[in-house]
């Protein structure tokens, strides 16, 4: 059952986008696209998803949301937060915009879930 969610906007994770962005630029990750550094940084499952998890994990535990949809639903945000880290998109926008929505489709079981 869905409860309505209200999921608030949390402190923007600058070092995520910080770490992204120089090991982007690091000759050590020369031999992938910055796309996919990005991923490796601030995509997987310790970063970004991890990070959003934490901070909503009262609101979508009532929704009996679970762990692997909710990764998959801030991974399919994947161009946004690419956006975001390279300074194209706001936090708030990124956040407001992208992923609360496609989360709150996910937890509605609307697909697919981007765009939102």
């Amino acid at each position: 059952m869905y409860n309505g969610m209200d999921l608030k906007i949390p402190p923007e994770p600058k070092d995520l986008k910080e770490k992204a962005l120089n090991e982007a630029n690091s000759p050590r990750w020369s031999f992938l696209n910055k796309g996919a550094v990005y991923n490796v940084y601030v995509l997987s499952s310790m970063g970004l998803p991890k990070y959003l998890w934490n901070y909503w994990k009262p609101q979508l535990k009532v929704n009996s949301f679970k762990w692997p949809v909710f990764l998959k639903a801030v991974s399919a945000c994947e161009y946004d937060v690419h956006k975001w880290v390279e300074g194209n998109e706001t936090w708030e926008e990124l956040i407001s915009n992208v992923i609360i929505p496609v989360i709150k489709k996910a937890v509605e079981g609307k697909y697919p879930l981007w765009p939102p």
